[in-house]
């Protein structure tokens, strides 16, 4: 014979339990995130503590002196993406005008196609906004 399925226990309410569980889960990934930050902490100092004992004192400059090129390195790399960036977005606007007027004719006559009776919008003819309705 199988075994009898268990019943619910009615003492026991669902959310106080699932509270409880996500509570653990919180407190148990906590824990890992506090193990990890503290061993990189000392990672950090044993690393910097044997460098300066196999390096003498003058690495100090020369690891200020990398940091402060990598910091340098990072500015100018973020500004050439920047830069970058806005290249894209402005040659992505072009191409999408172009775009634009390229199925403007198109759209047009499909329109027409599907309903004679309908009225033109103020759209110009290449598919741009005309120049009453533009932002002055």
């Amino acid at each position: 014979m199988g075994k009898k399925p268990r019943e619910k226990n009615p003492q026991v309410d669902e959310a106080a339990w699932a509270y409880k569980v996500n509570i653990v889960d919180q407190n148990y990934d906590l824990a890992r995130l506090v193990i990890k930050c503290l061993t990189s902490i000392v990672c950090i100092g044993l690393a910097s503590y044997f460098l300066s004992k196999a390096f003498g004192q003058s690495t100090n400059v020369k690891v200020s002196w990398v940091v402060e090129f990598l910091g340098d390195i990072k500015f100018k790399v973020s500004l050439a993406l920047t830069g970058a960036a806005t290249v894209w977005a402005i040659v992505e606007r072009r191409l999408r005008k172009n775009v634009v007027k390229q199925f403007a004719p198109y759209k047009k006559s499909r329109e027409e196609a599907l309903d004679k009776n309908r009225l033109s919008s103020t759209i110009s003819h290449d598919g741009t906004t005309s120049k009453k309705d533009r932002r002055q």
